[in-house]
């Protein structure tokens, strides 16, 4: 398989995994967060481990990719295991749950997303070629999908009052004011949930 087919299939198992937790509320099917991210992460690995053998010459650029592709990997699991509360966000539970809108949450709804964008764009640069463009740009691509997916269907299905956190919070783009309240609450207690619509 190539790390291409990989990564699709990685997404394959999210899409699934969103549709489980509105329609099927299934839990082994619950599990295809954990099998996409597996998946995904395989992909890059396959990659990775394809272009090494033919390693370039180390460069300033390169060094900078490897770099920053580290800080945005570090970002990403910051964003979507230690900025929400694990507990009610991965694990099943058919009941609704509550919106977190603080720290990197409250800058935009979908903060992860530019951290997996910086990611393989800086995989590229640490290893510029076909295979790892086509797989950088692929991936972004599902994952702006699958956000799309998340926003307007699946969270306002799982989420309360996830209409009310759409009003208050920009989709991608975070404004000065978004930004503001994302440094301002970013060591809050874990959570301002909505309970009810405002």
């Amino acid at each position: 398989m190539t790390a291409l087919t990989v990564g699709s299939l990685g997404f394959a198992c999210l899409f699934l995994y969103d549709i489980n937790s509105v329609r099927w509320k299934n839990k082994m099917l619950h599990r295809g967060f954990g099998t996409g991210m597996f998946f995904i992460a395989l992909s890059t690995a396959l990659a990775l481990g394809g272009n090494l053998s033919a390693l370039p010459p180390f460069t300033a650029a390169r060094l900078a990719g490897i770099a920053l592709a580290m800080v945005f990997l570090a970002a990403l699991i910051y964003t979507l295991f230690f900025a929400l509360p694990f507990q009610s966000t991965y694990i099943y539970d058919d009941k609704l749950k509550s919106i977190c809108d603080r720290g990197v949450y409250a800058t935009c709804r979908h903060p992860g997303f530019w951290c997996f964008a910086g990611f393989y764009a800086s995989l590229y640069l640490f290893l510029p070629g076909g295979e790892i463009a086509a797989l950088a740009l692929s991936l972004i691509g599902f994952n702006f999908l699958y956000i799309l997916l998340q926003d307007i269907w699946t969270f306002p299905n799982t989420f309360r009052a996830y209409d009310a956190y759409r009003r208050s919070t920009p989709f991608l783009i975070p404004t000065c004011n978004s930004i503001k309240k994302g440094l301002r609450t970013l060591n809050a207690p874990q959570g301002e949930c909505y309970e009810s619509e405002k």
